[in-house]
């Protein structure tokens, strides 16, 4: 990895067949004393965890040349005169070996639970079995040990929910006056329902079976706007950050391009009677041959392209500062469910009131209305 924790500086020499990587630690040796150790390894894989500050910051050792190299393994005790220290028995005493983190990872299918007790049960019997050693075991999740994150997130998530909850308000007064305003222009069509002999729940309830149409149509278009978002998130992403100059390089030659046509096109148009003829030719033909121009431009000259990219973009998922290197793009159905529930009943309900006055409306003061 380019870097590196704090106790750990790697410089990578790459050659045609294998990195090397020089691994220096600096070891607390058990006279208290800082000693630096230099050992030349290779690079024999790689491995990703998703989490931009593990996978920035770590690299990966054997567990035992790693301890044996920092002098934590299982050494036999001596006093101060460097006699060793024996036991009743007369036996050396050996400190046992030492490390500071064990991560254990559960199984398929076993809950991160299941998998707490069962560890916080094992170190248990392990003190009662050794109950000379002092109590310095720590046991935590990955959800307790980035509880100051994932509850930010929960914050996050409880005020998207309530943005959802305005935005359903919003879409309930925009129907109510929106169908308000509908009542107000078919009131003389409504009277002639009711002369007809059309029933006031019956007048009711096209209203509310506009209301519920258009809560079902746009919570399915939104939802399918949504899931195809929310599912290419990441290469939404890769495309502001690696391709953005470009396309904007594009988007502003064909406008160009599209106003040079224009104009070409009215000043032609001064000289013929076809206005719509010239103008209508001209614009589009100058709109492709800008885009062309561009294309051939940017393919020629990669440094342009390179300066436009580096230059005009836009990075919205920062790794770190949101510990994880990639968007979440998981979309929860349920979730999206209880949303589109939400948006229809804001529809029907938006609907109620001007369905309920348009069902009181008296058909003789509606046939006189103008």
């Amino acid at each position: 990895d380019k870097h590196g924790q704090s106790h750990f500086d790697n410089s990578i020499v790459a050659d045609s067949k294998r990195r090397h990587v020089r691994l220096n630690i600096v070891n607390a040796t058990r006279e208290g004393t800082a000693r630096p150790v230099h050992r030349p390894m290779v690079v024999v894989n790689e491995y990703k965890s998703g989490v931009f500050e593990m996978d920035s910051s770590r690299v990966f050792v054997d567990f035992y040349f790693l301890q044996k190299t920092l002098e934590m393994e299982a050494f036999e005790r001596s006093g101060e005169d460097g006699e060793l220290l024996r036991d009743d028995k007369g036996d050396p005493i050996i400190e046992p070996a030492r490390c500071n983190e064990i991560v254990i990872r559960a199984a398929e299918g076993v809950e991160l639970d299941d998998l707490f007790d069962a560890v916080l049960n094992c170190s248990r019997d392990f003190y009662l079995r050794h109950p000379d050693l002092p109590d310095t075991f720590g046991l935590a999740t990955w959800q307790q040990r980035h509880e100051t994150i994932i509850n930010a997130v929960k914050n996050e998530k409880g005020l998207i929910t309530f943005l959802f909850v305005v935005i359903g308000l919003v879409a309930f007064v925009m129907v109510a006056t929106t169908f308000y305003n509908i009542v107000l222009e078919k009131t003389r069509d409504i009277g002639v329902l009711r002369a007809l002999g059309a029933s006031r729940s019956g007048v009711a309830s096209v209203f509310l079976g506009y209301g519920l149409a258009i809560g079902i149509v746009g919570s399915l278009l939104g939802f399918a706007a949504a899931v195809a978002v929310v599912t290419h998130l990441n290469e939404i992403q890769f495309w502001m950050a690696n391709h953005l100059g470009e396309s904007v390089f594009y988007v502003a030659c064909g406008l160009i391009g599209a106003l040079l046509g224009c104009a070409a096109g009215v000043i032609l148009a001064r000289f013929s009677k076809g206005h719509a003829f010239w103008i209508g030719w001209c614009t589009p033909v100058m709109l492709l041959v800008s885009i062309v121009i561009a294309c051939i431009v940017l393919w020629q000259y990669a440094d342009i392209r390179s300066w436009l990219n580096s230059n005009i973009q836009f990075v919205m998922w920062d790794p770190r500062i949101y510990l994880f290197d990639r968007i979440p793009d998981k979309v929860s159905y349920d979730e999206a469910a209880w949303i589109m529930l939400g948006a229809i009943l804001s529809s029907v309900i938006g609907a109620l009131i001007p369905a309920i006055v348009a069902a009181r409306v008296d058909p003789i003061e509606a046939l006189r209305y103008e």
